[in-house]
């Protein structure tokens, strides 16, 4: 069984390392620490600015693009766009 930790001081919601429930499928891990809230660009359970920031970051890139966040692309059209960014607004302050 693989066992993840995670500090989390961005915000500091998690001062000290926390265990992360998670589950394996093919080699890929599922984390189980919170559900996810669309718009949550940085995973971290809230959507706020640092979200906005990652996602402006990302703005007008496609997979191809230098600037590619996958996890910006919050409808998942291979493309990072106002689409992208009015999904983010519609749920800012919103948490998991």
């Amino acid at each position: 069984m693989l066992h993840l930790q995670d500090t989390l001081l961005l915000d500091n919601t998690y001062p000290f390392p926390q265990d992360i429930l998670h589950t394996t499928v093919d080699g890929m891990v599922s984390a189980g620490t919170s559900a996810a809230v669309p718009g949550d660009v940085n995973g971290d359970g809230t959507v706020d600015i640092y979200d906005a920031i990652l996602l402006s970051g990302a703005y007008s890139s496609n997979p191809s693009s230098p600037n590619w966040n996958p996890d910006a692309d919050i409808n998942g059209d291979q493309s990072v766009d106002i689409y992208d960014a009015i999904i983010l607004a519609g749920h800012y302050g919103e948490k998991a």
